[in-house]
């Protein structure tokens, strides 16, 4: 009994250290937990700022995409506030597959590819990938200044700047027709004689397209004749600028380069045209130049900052009719009268 009791005395204070031990584990785990829940909140108040985070950029994001489209089509407006965030981005950059850029683009591959019997949509390639261009302020300028140029020339110049249509043929008309129904609606605060803009499109090769998006095209003249006249050579359909851009109608027959992903740029512009002259087979077309139209290395018509003609692959690419238009082909005076807003890239199918 004695033996036990001293047993009991002796376990006594090693009982009590133990109930300090549990105590202080207690204490830390109860302040372990306490900061643990701590930490929960701040985790998903974080998690939700990210979240709200996410969608600013988001929308900044489709805001900046979208920007070029809506500051000069269908009408140049005051520059925004992303001007400084635009420049920060270089010459262009891609566009994801979810933007509604991406689905403009889709929509107009659906129905800017040839003309015959109706518009159809692009044939031969598919789209791979879409970039948007980041419009810098020099051509910002210079393309605005051409509006306005325009716009005082036929306001003040009288019958020189403002071709009276009444006295062309039928065939012209209907080929202007096919360029004006691709007018975009002219801004109701804008006067009669304010420039039309429209969809232009421009096959190049991959190398070039970064120097076509800074500085613009080269006039005809400067690089060839040009079969309609010299100036800026572009077209309405998507499909006829990506054959361009693959190299179909080279000289030399041989197939261009395609960038990693194995597609060709088509770029995209904004074009101001004031007024622009029909070439047609029966007035404009003469045995001295023959096969060619009489504006073959020669500069636009007086009084017409552009021309429009309607050509097919039966014809040589030269002058048809509307009615056998297969692509519609649109030569600007200038290059300051085209802005580049995007380049498409295309895959040969």
């Amino acid at each position: 009994l004695s033996a036990a009791i001293q047993e009991l005395a002796a376990a006594a204070p090693s009982s009590q250290a133990e109930r300090h031990r549990a105590e202080a584990e207690k204490q830390r785990a109860d302040t372990l937990a306490m900061q643990l829940a701590a930490a929960t909140q701040e985790l998903t108040a974080a998690t939700r700022e990210l979240a709200a985070a996410r969608e600013v950029l988001a929308q900044l994001r489709a805001r900046i995409e979208c920007e070029p489209f809506q500051r000069y089509m269908p009408h140049v407006v005051q520059p925004s506030v992303l001007d400084c965030a635009l420049a920060a981005l270089g010459v262009r950059r891609p566009v994801h597959r979810a933007s509604p850029l991406w689905s403009f683009v889709e929509h107009l591959m659906r129905s800017h590819g040839s003309l015959q019997p109706v518009p159809t949509a692009v044939a031969g390639f598919a789209l791979s990938a879409v970039d948007v261009v980041v419009v810098r302020e020099p051509q910002r300028i210079a393309y605005e200044e051409r509006q306005r140029k325009l716009q005082n020339l036929r306001q003040v110049g009288g019958a020189h700047f403002n071709a009276d249509t009444s006295t062309m043929d039928a065939e012209q008309l209907r080929v202007l027709s096919a360029l004006r129904e691709l007018f975009h609606e002219r801004p109701l605060d804008k006067p009669a004689t304010f420039p039309n803009t429209l969809y232009v499109f421009h096959g190049t090769r991959v190398e070039l397209v970064d120097a076509v998006c800074t500085s613009g095209l080269v006039a005809v003249g400067a690089t060839d004749q040009g079969f309609f006249g010299g100036g800026c050579y572009t077209t309405t359909s998507i499909e006829y600028a990506a054959r361009y851009a693959y190299g179909e109608f080279d000289v030399d027959g041989g197939l261009r380069d395609a960038n990693s992903d194995g597609a060709y740029p088509v770029v995209m512009f904004a074009a101001s045209v004031g007024m622009a002259y029909p070439v047609t087979r029966a007035v404009d077309y003469h045995a001295a130049k023959a096969p060619n139209s009489d504006f073959f290395g020669t500069p636009l018509k007086r009084g017409f900052d552009a021309h429009v003609c309607c050509v097919n692959h039966r014809a040589g690419f030269q002058a048809v009719s509307r009615t056998d238009a297969q692509y519609v082909e649109l030569v600007v005076e200038q290059e300051v009268q085209l802005l580049p807003v995007a380049v498409l890239w295309l895959r040969r199918l």
